[in-house]
């Protein structure tokens, strides 16, 4: 049982290792199999734990790996937490796959890509625009302010 145990383990981190690895070195493509590995996990594992490491340790260790080697910005803010969520919501779709048949694993693959696709994009729109919105401050007297620094600028 524990050599059972060890041998899982092994095999979770090196398809952690394996994921993370292929993110860094397919960017900027960003074709990676961190979509098909959170519906592997959330699918096939009985370790529902497992099932959510798997993607996300693999997604934490490729952008510390791009922060690290200066790839990309490895850590960009509160839009990497939403993909991470977005993941974990995956892998819990996922566990409804019970029966796995090749049109099954291509439907739940197609469906978590667009799924990833939409979330992602809105949430990343919603946060400019909430960013927008609370940061924007009216200046009295710009159109003021405006003109003398035209005016300023303007050759003597």
């Amino acid at each position: 049982m524990q050599k059972q145990n060890t041998t899982s383990i092994l095999i979770a981190v090196l398809l952690i290792l394996a994921a993370a690895i292929s993110r860094v070195l397919m960017y900027p493509d960003n074709f990676s199999p961190m979509i098909g590995m959170a519906i592997f996990g959330g699918a096939m594992l009985k370790d529902k734990r497992l099932a959510f490491a798997l993607p996300l340790f693999s997604m934490f260790l490729s952008d510390l790996m791009f922060e690290v080697f200066h790839i990309a910005p490895g850590f960009w803010g509160w839009g990497q937490l939403v993909g991470y969520a977005i993941f974990a919501g995956i892998t819990l779709m996922a566990f409804s796959l019970k029966k796995v048949t090749v049109l099954r694993v291509a439907g739940y693959s197609i469906l978590s890509s667009v799924i990833f696709f939409l979330l992602s994009n809105l949430s990343f729109s919603s946060l400019i625009i909430i960013s927008i919105i609370f940061t924007h401050r009216p200046h009295r007297d710009s159109g003021t302010v405006m003109s003398a620094h035209c005016l300023s600028s303007v050759p003597a």
